[in-house]
């Protein structure tokens, strides 16, 4: 349960110190592709927009990375 909280501030910690090239805070979303399944990234409110942000951030380390 510590490990949860402590990995929720620090997902909240980041996104204070995160802004895109929109000057717009980045949103927390989980991946459901099949090479990175459940992987947490940051990406711009603007992401899927045509001509929009493309900022794009893992929040999660890479699996089997130090």
């Amino acid at each position: 349960m510590a490990s949860q909280s402590s990995r929720a501030s620090r997902f909240c910690s980041d996104a204070k110190k995160l802004l895109c090239s929109n000057g717009e805070k980045p949103i927390l979303r989980t991946s459901t592709t099949k090479d990175n399944p459940g992987r947490r990234f940051w990406d711009c409110v603007y992401y899927e927009v045509q001509d929009g942000c493309d900022f794009f951030r893992w929040a999660d380390p890479e699996p089997g990375g130090v």
